[in-house]
């Protein structure tokens, strides 16, 4: 009798051999970067070229707080733990359109 674990394993096995489930650097680097929301990869994107929160806040009209939010959920789906890591993974290395990501605008205190 084979246990729960040993036909699962067999079966990630077979699809392997299969080719399943193989990508390449380049399909794992997009697909990755595809998790991503439109601000994260802004975000993801400015903070790769050395950016910190503030600069970025400035640029987005957004706050650190919101900046550091963003990179956090930006570690977990690139499934790194530092900006360390997000400088040297050449994720974006070519850039991402970020034509479409517009300022916030600003409030008006009354």
């Amino acid at each position: 009798m084979t246990t729960p674990y040993r036909s699962t394993h067999r079966r990630r096995q077979q699809k392997r051999a299969a080719g399943f489930g193989s990508r390449s650097a380049d399909d794992d680097a997009s697909y990755r970067i595809s998790l991503l929301t439109p601000q994260e990869q802004c975000i993801a994107q400015l903070a790769s070229q050395g950016l910190t929160n503030p600069e970025i806040g400035l640029r987005l009209s957004i706050s650190s707080s919101t900046i550091r939010y963003h990179l956090s959920k930006v570690f977990q789906k690139l499934a790194i733990s530092s900006r360390r890591q997000l400088l040297h993974s050449q994720l974006f290395a070519d850039g991402v359109d970020t034509a479409n990501i517009a300022p916030r605008r600003q409030r008006h205190r009354r």
